[in-house]
């Protein structure tokens, strides 16, 4: 596995790491973030100019995670694991966050959005076509829910613009956000 990047010339290069597995989920913060299921880490690729560091494991104490499915981040580091959970990580060690009762329970979260632009987490649940809210104190704030849209793979959120963008099939859906 590894990484490659489009620069500005137009060009595609080989960055300078390989990963030893497929990464699950990754995010970008000045840094590369990765996590993959079977050792249940955040690795960490430092940007240096304009390579980066091999990537070397971020948490700092016993791993709390079980085999995590997505990552997001904002300064924190968010995780969600294959039991829906989500966790907040600052600085490589375990933060609290509220455990967040949603009703109804999650089939499977498979991604989890934010970013230093939002404001709130947004957290994928396919099987259940639709997207729940929290802020980023772990509270539930909305839940779009998408009945009439088959297959949605996978969305993002402008929080400037106020719309969720959702891909299903080959069509790119635009929904307004209404919790903001």
């Amino acid at each position: 596995n590894e990484l490659w990047q489009y620069g500005t010339d137009k060009k595609i290069s080989k960055l300078n790491f390989s990963l030893s597995q497929s990464p699950i989920d990754f995010a970008v913060y000045g840094n590369f973030y990765f996590i993959n299921a079977s050792d249940n880490q955040i690795l960490k690729a430092k940007k240096n100019g304009a390579t980066f560091s091999e990537p070397r494991p971020w948490i700092k104490i016993n791993s709390p995670l079980n085999q995590p499915v997505g990552i997001g981040i904002d300064g924190n580091i968010f995780v969600v694991d294959s039991v829906n959970k989500i966790y907040k990580f600052y600085g490589g060690k375990l933060e609290n966050f509220m455990d967040t009762i949603i009703e109804p329970k999650p089939q499977q979260i498979t991604k989890i959005f934010t970013s230093a632009e939002t404001k709130y987490l947004y957290l994928f649940d396919p099987a259940a076509k639709r997207i729940v809210v929290l802020n980023k104190e772990g509270e539930l704030t909305k839940q779009y829910l998408f009945e009439t849209l088959e297959n949605i793979n996978d969305f993002t959120v402008n929080e400037k613009n106020k719309k969720i963008y959702l891909t299903s099939g080959s069509k790119i859906y635009k929904v307004d956000l209404t919790h903001l």
